[in-house]
């Protein structure tokens, strides 16, 4: 199951064009941003977390409140609650990844407690990381191109910099690495399925319709 970057480009230049729904999209960036950095503590003891989790976990919440400021820059309230794009696809994208993860892990590895969480985190974290390494670079081409000045750089810097820190972890924890990609390709079929749900949500079925944003 792919989407294609240009159906991708195709779908986020439609949502560029209509403000509107532009706004709606950087609020449900926003929300996966901040459940990501909400999921970040829930996965790990509350007594002592290191600096590096530490470092995760504020800097996505940092990028929910930026796109909450890109969104005041083009005309949208940062104080508003916006509908998301996707309605509940979107709101379950991240719970239903962990779940799934959780669930491998604990059946087919015999993970438990602390263990679970720490395998769980690291897998979840590097799907929607590979994720982020994908869109946000193209979403930031798209609105270069459609010359709105909405600046990503801090964003994508950090994501590949989690990126990286996620992937070594992963690769010095063998049991991981036989779910590494099974992560991966279970965040494809929820982010598409959240994508053709945004599609249509926008009002924008004409894309699925003809094929620009197709799950084959």
């Amino acid at each position: 199951m792919t989407v294609s970057d240009m159906a991708l480009r195709t779908f986020l230049e439609q949502l560029i064009d209509n403000q509107p729904m532009h706004h709606r999209w950087l609020a449900t960036l926003s929300f996966l941003e901040n459940q990501g950095a909400r999921k970040i503590f829930r996965f790990q003891p509350t007594e002592d977390l290191p600096l590096d989790l530490l470092q995760h976990a504020a800097e996505e919440a940092r990028h929910a409140w930026l796109f909450k400021k890109l969104l005041t820059r083009i005309g949208g309230d940062g104080n508003k609650q916006y509908r998301l794009l996707g309605g509940l696809a979107g709101r379950r994208y991240l719970d239903r990844l962990d779940m799934g993860i959780c669930r491998w892990l604990g059946d087919e590895a015999g993970m438990q407690g602390r263990v679970l969480k720490k395998g769980s985190y690291l897998l979840t974290t590097y799907a929607i990381e590979v994720r982020a390494a994908a869109l946000y670079p193209l979403y930031s081409q798209v609105l270069k191109a459609k010359n709105v000045k909405l600046s990503l750089a801090s964003v994508i810097q950090e994501e590949d910099r989690h990126l990286a820190q996620i992937t070594s972890e992963i690769n010095a924890w063998p049991e991981l690495l036989t779910f590494k990609e099974r992560a991966v390709q279970l965040e494809t079929r929820l982010y598409e399925t959240f994508l053709n749900a945004a599609v249509k949500d926008a009002g924008l079925d004409a894309l699925l319709l003809e094929g620009a944003i197709a799950i084959s």
